[in-house]
């Protein structure tokens, strides 16, 4: 006859109640033997033993959620395409016309988007991921800064507004002040 030990019905009843078919089959107990024996056979010894009825949780069924169904995702957007440097209104002084312009684009670019930077409208060098640049021989006077974000394609994306800055340059007509001409 089969015997079933304390631990084997703790473990026999954690798997009814982790969802194992429930069923009403009788559990005898032997008290004759030295250690409690559980069994589902009676022996001439053994006693029913009394459950107590199964717990069993209804949960409500999750709502549904709602299928995006034929609807395009929202288009990507950049949250902030701006040159930090120079900040507008500043003004430069290099006797050279070099500008260094520091642009910032968040989140960061997306794969096969470039940037470029405008210098008054027309292209400041080539296309680029980084988000320096370097100008050199900028004539002295007011000048506009703009960024474009360019897709894979090299059409404009995105762009930042502008930015206007004044190179200063030093004349030989227009002397430093306090300074003579002997």
């Amino acid at each position: 006859m089969p015997r079933v030990t304390a631990t084997g019905l703790l473990i026999g009843c954690l798997g009814l109640a982790l969802g194992a078919p429930v069923s009403r089959a009788e559990i005898y107990r032997d008290p004759s033997q030295p250690t409690p024996t559980f069994s589902d056979r009676p022996s001439p010894d053994a006693e029913p033993v009394q459950l107590p009825p199964a717990n069993v949780q209804n949960f409500p069924d999750p709502p549904a959620t709602p299928v995006n169904q034929g609807a395009a995702p929202a288009p990507f957007t950049y949250e902030q395409i701006a040159i930090i440097e120079p900040a507008d209104e500043a003004t430069v002084r290099d006797n050279q016309g070099r500008i260094r312009v520091i642009a910032e684009v968040k989140p960061p670019l997306r794969a096969g988007h470039q940037l470029q930077l405008l210098l008054d409208g027309q292209p400041a060098g080539p296309v680029q991921r980084s988000g320096q640049f370097n100008l050199t021989g900028v004539n002295r006077g007011s000048h506009q800064l703009q960024l474009q974000v360019l897709d894979g394609e090299g059409d404009v994306f995105a762009q930042g507004p502008a930015v206007t800055l004044h190179l200063h340059q030093a004349s030989r007509l227009a002397p430093a002040r306090g300074a003579t001409g002997n």
